[in-house]
This record gives structure tokens, sequence and C-alpha cells, in this order.
């Protein structure tokens, strides 16, 4: 297929409007997802979080460095409000805890 030029000049505008209009909406919404946020939650970790009957874990992931550390990170969510909770556990190479905390999303 052989593009003509004053086709083309027609076409091109009309692309570029449309581009443009994409662009936005995109910057837009990535504008919308940046507002929510994790806020860590004082005094908590993902053991308090499992010994409170009215959570259930729902999935995890673990992270092991190099030098043997490792962090695991666990999603867990209430059983009456629906809400959802992100807990991080670090732990040494002997495997003993090193930090902890749970952080809730938030909109903004």
């Amino acid at each position: 297929m052989v593009f003509k030029t004053p086709r083309l000049c027609k076409i091109l505008p009309v692309l570029c409007m449309v581009l443009l209009c994409a662009t936005q909406a995109v910057a837009q919404q990535q504008e919308e997802q940046s507002k929510a946020e994790w806020v860590t939650l004082d005094n908590s970790s993902s053991a308090h979080i499992a010994a409170l009957r009215t959570w259930t874990l729902e999935t995890s992931h673990g992270f092991r460095w190099d030098d043997g550390r490792a962090a695991f990170v666990t999603y867990w969510q209430n059983t009456t409000s629906k809400e959802f909770l992100r807990c991080v556990d670090f732990v040494d190479t002997n495997f003993a805890n090193t930090n902890s905390y749970c952080a809730a999303p938030v909109q903004r």
C-alpha cells in the first residue's frame, strides 16, 4: 500500500490528537494511582496479626540477599471488615527476626 502525501497530511493531525489524548489519560490515571499509599501501623507485625482470629493470610513472598538475610512480605485480609494489611518481616542469617512492620493502604 502506498501512502499519498495529501492523504497522509489529512490523517497525521488526527493521529497526533489521538496520541495526545491517550497520553493524557494514562498520565491522569497514574496520578490518581500515586495518591494511594501504604501507611505504617504502630507496634504491628505479622506475628501480631497472625495471632488475631479476624485476619487471614492471603499470600506471601520471600526475598533473599546473597549474604543470607531475607525479607518476607505477607498480605492479610480482615474477615469482617475486608480491610487489607501488608506486613514485612526481616530476618538475619540465623533466621532471627531483626525488624517487622505492617502497613495499611490509604487513598489520599
